[in-house]
């Protein structure tokens, strides 16, 4: 049932107390994810969630893709699509924060196989590591 383990009442206790701007749940294989943000189809047709779900998406990316040249910033991955009982989902209906389920996109096929190897790892760190730090900067 909804909320029935310990770890997920801990982020629910944890989001209701410090209200963060953006809440991101990494999704995908072998701890390798893009910047595929999926956040709900129900806030679709809301507004201003949908601005600040494309602040905080294009700030996100802005970092993610700066100093890799194969990366094209200008190529959308946010889409209205996560799925019903999922975190961003919650925390959209409850306090309508922009949630992502971060998962893979193009050019990380290795990690689906299982073959995820040092190299592809470190420039994931680096490249989360930057879109993180550009979307704390933007919502100072």
């Amino acid at each position: 049932y909804a909320a029935s383990e310990p770890e997920t009442r801990v982020v629910i206790a944890f989001i209701k107390e410090h209200r963060p701007s953006v809440v991101l749940s990494y999704h995908h294989l072998s701890s390798v994810t893009g910047r595929l943000f999926l956040t709900p189809e129900a806030g679709k047709d809301d507004a201003a969630f949908q601005k600040k779900a494309r602040q905080a998406y294009y700030a996100y990316s802005k970092g993610y893709c700066d100093g890799f040249p194969d990366e094209n910033p200008q190529k959308d991955y946010l889409t209205y699509s996560s799925t019903t009982g999922s975190l961003p989902l919650w925390c959209y209906k409850e306090f309508g924060i922009p949630g992502f389920d971060v998962e893979k996109h193009t050019g990380l096929e290795k990690s689906i196989i299982d073959e995820t190897d040092l190299a592809m790892l470190e420039r994931n760190q680096q490249q989360h590591t930057a879109g993180l730090l550009s979307l704390l900067q933007s919502i100072k």
